[in-house]
């Protein structure tokens, strides 16, 4: 054998793992190009906000940026969606392994590539992204980076991730709160009395309605309807605008709007404590892509 290809397949065998991802990689980005082309109705919202409107003001400021980029003007925001399609499942590859105790988890690369493998496939992405032209996976993104840069104790990351995550899409607030929640009880659990979580989410929470104020008056809106626009999604569809009738409406709305980043996030807890349930799991995450397929095409339920 020529050293030249003895030495190309002991590199193809070092690499192999990274080679494998890659590949999967590449066909997950290549089977976005059919949804990269289709285009929902009332296509115009996506550039401005009607009345009731639950996206934030700081969405629309990036998705006016991106209109600068040499890209059709729908594809830009479907591409944002795309890199956040790609970069939460990195994030979740990374967190699933950084929760592996013993240094025979650690050496287990198989667990982690499959998070990372059905978060890239997901139909839910897919149909929020691509589909949709949705970019709540960049604020699942950087709500796991500042998950992630916590657990590495670099504070500073952290806040400014889960800042601009919670900017970009307010609900995520619930999962910044129920995080701070459970590490109190674990704390409660060790005996441990840091005490000063709450503080840093009160400066946190205050600091967020000041940039919700800010990106209004930058948008041309005056500063309280920034904030009130910070909470419009607990009572307004995002799609019609009018307030939710019935508590089935509500419920509805609460799972397209927390389904993506609850499944996630449920996947990775799952992934390294064995909790809340995969069954759990897989149901919100099936019953939120079914829910969004019929927004998107009708029929699907209901």
């Amino acid at each position: 054998m020529p050293k030249l290809e003895k030495k190309l397949l002991e590199w193809v065998d070092r690499q192999l793992y990274i080679l494998v991802l890659v590949f999967i990689s590449l066909l997950a980005l290549y089977l976005r190009r059919i949804p990269i082309w289709w285009n929902p109705e009332n296509i115009s919202a996506y550039f401005d906000c009607h009345e009731n409107c639950t996206q934030s003001y700081f969405y629309y400021f990036l998705v006016h940026a991106v209109q600068y980029l040499p890209l059709l003007p729908i594809h830009s925001i479907k591409w944002l969606s795309v890199f956040g399609d790609f970069g939460t499942a990195a994030l979740c590859l990374l967190l699933t392994r950084s929760g592996q105790k013993t240094n025979v988890q650690k050496n287990n690369i198989l667990l982690p590539s499959l998070c990372y493998i059905a978060c890239i496939f997901s139909p839910v992405l897919i149909l929020r992204g691509c589909a949709w032209a949705q970019i709540d996976s960049l604020a699942v993104m950087f709500f796991l980076l500042g998950w992630l840069a916590w657990e590495k104790e670099w504070n500073l990351l952290a806040a400014l991730s889960v800042l601009v995550s919670t900017l970009l899409y307010p609900c995520m607030l619930i999962f910044v709160f129920y995080f701070l929640w459970k590490e109190k009880n674990e704390e409660s659990r060790n005996n441990i009395r840091k005490g000063h979580n709450w503080i840093r989410a009160l400066i946190f929470f205050a600091v967020w309605l000041l940039c919700c104020g800010l990106t209004a008056l930058i948008s041309g809106k005056d500063f309280g309807s920034g904030v009130v626009n910070g909470f419009a999604w607990l009572s307004y569809d995002p799609i019609t605008g009018e307030l939710f009738a019935t508590w089935l409406e509500w419920i509805t709305g609460m799972l397209v709007n927390l389904g993506l980043a609850g499944s996630v996030t449920g996947g990775i807890m799952f992934a390294r404590r064995r909790r809340p349930s995969l069954f759990f799991i897989l149901g919100t995450h099936f019953l939120t892509a079914a829910l969004l397929g019929s927004r998107l095409f009708g029929g699907i339920i209901g």
